[in-house]
């Protein structure tokens, strides 16, 4: 049997999942006895669609905890929780951070997808993720490459009174991520390269310019498929500069010769 994912007896243990991820766990769900908090209600937001908070207790069956911890690997969807609030008070701070201030107005952040919530960390101010977590001792989920994220608060930690207000250069990132993801899980095994190479170099493709999902997909692809760092080749570099000038990516990458991408495959193989 797995084990519980740092488990902390001291403090009650909570699951926030997304049941719209994948049909097994809406089906878990709905023989799901304990107490439920759906962190869409109130907030003039579908229920359908909602994440919701679980509150897990030690009278779990044994087989049931199981299937959750499988789908804890297997599904984008599941991270575990352990707070000193009760499942009302999590859930209400939860659910007040769905919605954050941006240029564009308010929107949906999806913050408890795993595959966001690992790379939080590093796109998030120290304040902001402070502000997220601030009722929670620790969490822990499975990463987009099947790797346990565990973060625990350190000692002395006050939650920093900040506005709860995302960037554009952030939503960028999170953006980044999901796709990076998308691309990864479409990469035949032999291409398949570390979600952060994509990641790199999506945020190499904002940089030049592009800005279509079709690009950006093609960029990333490109990284996994010839080299990560392909456009910085001093013989593909000045073709992709004519981006910033309106040439089209498609247009740009014609104009390397073939000779270079098969050097660059080459090189990425050695």
């Amino acid at each position: 049997m797995m084990e519980y994912p740092w488990r902390n007896a001291a403090l009650p243990t909570y699951v926030l999942l997304d049941p719209t991820a994948d049909d097994k766990l809406a089906r878990w769900l709905t023989a799901f006895a304990g107490e439920q908090q759906w962190l869409f209600d109130g907030l003039g937001l579908p229920r359908e669609a909602s994440p919701v908070l679980l509150t897990l207790d030690d009278n779990m069956p044994v087989a049931r905890l199981q299937q959750l911890l499988t789908m804890s690997h297997h599904v984008p969807a599941v991270v575990w929780l352990w707070s000193a609030l009760s499942a009302e008070q999590l859930a209400a701070h939860l659910a007040s951070m769905i919605q954050p201030e941006t240029s564009l107005g308010k929107i949906v952040f999806r913050y408890y997808d795993p595959r966001l919530l690992s790379r939080l960390p590093d796109i998030l101010t120290t304040e902001q993720w402070q502000l997220l977590c601030a009722p929670v001792s620790s969490l822990a989920c499975m990463d987009a490459e099947q790797q346990w994220f565990e973060w625990s608060v350190p000692t002395g930690q006050i939650a920093a009174d900040a506005a709860w207000e995302l960037e554009d250069a952030q939503l960028d990132a999170c953006a980044n991520w999901g796709l990076a993801w998308q691309v990864w899980m479409g990469m035949p095994s032999p291409q398949a390269r570390n979600v952060d190479v994509i990641y790199q170099a999506l945020g190499r493709a904002h940089a030049l310019g592009l800005t279509t999902q079709g690009d950006l997909q093609c960029f990333a692809e490109l990284a996994c498929a010839f080299h990560p760092e392909f456009d910085q080749d001093a013989e593909v570099a000045p073709h992709l500069a004519g981006i910033a000038h309106g040439v089209a990516l498609e247009e740009a990458l014609q104009q390397v010769p073939a000779t270079v991408w098969s050097r660059l495959e080459q090189a990425s193989a050695a």
